[in-house]
């Protein structure tokens, strides 16, 4: 938690009130509280006086190696701010580095103090500087872990028990050792014989362990199958999925707030079900796995609870791009043993989703995040590039260029896709799939482009603009277009270069007008703005590139 007033440099609550007066209530009054890992720091009504970062310290650590006493670090700390302890070093092996630790009485003092030291000498030794961030001012000087706020949650996926009756022993003997071990409802059984009492003779049972409880679509199956006389299930009303899920949230939220509870789909194969929930604090998601870790829970009907903290980032990637780039994310899934990865393309319901959840997860941070940038690398996609630069073209932004790069995604070879996602975000064009075929589309891409560029345009102008052109104007437009002819004759505007493309120098909108707008002489009235006259009356053939006729268009 802070216990320092604010730096004078930060926002704060108290420099709205007048050195001689003071507020009306005592500081004891605000409140300090952890939030989303930082320390904030309420004031009076709704303010905030001051918030501090998980990064941020109080300390910072100086390391060296040579001869440097307490006093001469203490005179260089003192150059960035006020010390509010004697400074310490820390002496390691012989031969190896020293550690002093220099405490400010701001995190912003200490920040630029730890700037300001590195690469600095004393006696010509040269001293590293660092901030102490396992003393953070968000941990309150708890030792140094990265805190996590999520947990991996599971249970026994709620099952059923049916009764299957039978007039002969000998029959319901073999139909037991012949339904051990079949897939009823998505979910492999077990099944064994009721040993009978001594004066049993007309009935015998069979007992169905392991059968889902979610739905009872397998009733008529297993009857008909079985060639059971009857059938009976132990619960006529079952603990549904949902139910379940309700549940297991709610035990969480005696905990502390859950501010998401995400449920994976249900695995036949699987006899547990697995949800991901993020706490609000990290001190409540500690305490969820103290309390609730192996203990049985009678809302789930006395089923174990099992919860770990993990650290968990997770994607949304449509179907397409998905097919596209799995065979990369199973081999970095098979080489990252001290991560998790999983896929979920569908709901808790068992219902396709268009967009496939790519989780990574585990306990270990540092593989979580190895994993994490090996995926966003994958993620990301080949850009189209030429010279360097990244190709793009508003064509992509039309149906004409959306259709095209629809039909290239729609190739398949063997059972590899590929796909070309137009990133209107970053303006390029990403690559997804076999490494073979991004080859051979980003040919076709280019091509596609060469050939938009060479078709010849027609552009309308008014009179007003072609007279201007004539004039003498068409030497400024040459600046945005390079080898732009105008041929009277043919009335063809042309660019002479069309394999270079064309570098815009001005925004459209601001060339045009620097090009073409009349200048207004004193008494005299102005001719109407080019920019907005769209008389059809003088039709120019253009061959030029894409972005000289972007500035054209908006004549």
């Amino acid at each position: 938690m802070v216990n320092q007033r604010p730096p004078a440099d930060s926002f704060s609550v108290y420099d709205t009130c007048d050195a001689s007066t003071p507020p009306e209530r005592e500081l004891d009054d605000v409140q300090e509280r952890q939030i989303y890992s930082c320390a904030v720091t309420f004031g009076y009504g709704a303010s905030v006086v001051h918030v501090s970062a998980a990064l941020e310290s109080y300390r910072v650590l100086v390391s060296f190696a040579g001869q440097i006493t307490e006093g001469e670090l203490g005179e260089l700390g003192r150059l960035y701010g006020d010390l509010t302890s004697r400074v310490t070093l820390r002496y390691s092996a012989p031969g190896s580095f020293t550690t002093a630790v220099l405490e400010f009485a701001t995190p912003a003092q200490a920040e630029e103090a730890s700037r300001g030291i590195h690469g600095t000498a004393i006696n010509e030794t040269r001293l590293n500087a660092t901030l102490d961030l396992r003393s953070s001012v968000a941990d309150s000087g708890s030792a140094g872990i990265l805190r996590n706020s999520k947990v991996k949650v599971s249970w026994f996926t709620p099952t059923t028990t049916a009764f299957l009756h039978y007039h002969d022993k000998l029959e319901a003997m073999t139909h037991a050792t012949q339904l051990d071990g079949w897939i009823v409802g998505g979910r492999k059984v077990k099944a064994s014989f009721q040993k009978p009492t001594i004066n049993q003779r007309r009935s015998f049972t069979v007992i169905v362990n392991g059968l889902p409880a979610h739905n009872l679509n397998w009733k008529n199956y297993l009857l008909k199958h079985s060639k059971a006389t009857s059938i009976d299930i132990t619960k006529p009303v079952p603990l549904l999925h949902e139910d379940a899920c309700h549940r297991a949230k709610t035990i969480l939220e005696r905990h502390g707030i859950v501010e998401s509870f995400d449920v994976l789909a249900l695995d036949p194969s699987k006899s547990k079900t697995v949800a991901f929930a993020h706490f609000s604090t990290a001190e409540a998601a500690s305490a969820a796995v103290a309390f609730l870790n192996g203990k049985k829970c009678t809302e789930l009907e006395n089923s174990p609870l099992w919860i770990e903290l993990v650290f968990s980032v997770k994607y949304s990637v449509p179907v397409l791009r998905f097919s596209c780039i799995r065979a990369e994310l199973d081999t970095l899934r098979d080489a990252h043993t001290d991560a998790k990865m999983g896929y979920y393309d569908k709901n808790e319901h068992g219902a396709p989703v268009p967009n496939v959840v790519l989780r990574v997860y585990g306990t270990d941070a540092k593989a979580v995040a190895r994993l994490k940038l090996s995926v966003e690398r994958v993620l990301a996609g080949e850009t189209v590039q030429v010279d360097g630069s990244c190709v793009w073209d508003d064509i992509f932004l039309k149906k004409e260029g959306t259709d095209f790069l629809r039909g290239l995604g729609e190739v398949k070879h063997a059972s590899c896709y590929v796909q070309v996602h137009a990133d209107t975000r970053t303006r390029c064009l990403r690559l997804y799939g076999d490494t073979e075929l991004k080859a051979v589309t980003r040919k076709l891409v280019l091509e596609y482009l060469e050939q938009q560029r060479a078709k010849p345009q027609i552009i309308t102008l008014s009179p007003d603009t072609f007279h201007q052109l004539l004039k003498g104007r068409i030497s400024q437009l040459d600046r945005i277009a390079s080898g732009v002819v105008l041929d009277i004759v043919k009335q063809e505007l042309r660019v002479q270069d069309l394999q270079r493309k064309a570098t815009v120098l001005l925004p459209p909108r601001r060339f045009v007008q620097s090009v073409f707008a009349t200048r207004q002489k004193p008494g005299k009235k102005s001719s109407p703005c080019v920019a907005s006259t769209y008389i059809a009356e003088t039709v120019f053939k253009v061959s030029a590139s894409h972005d000289a006729l972007a500035a054209l268009s908006l004549l």
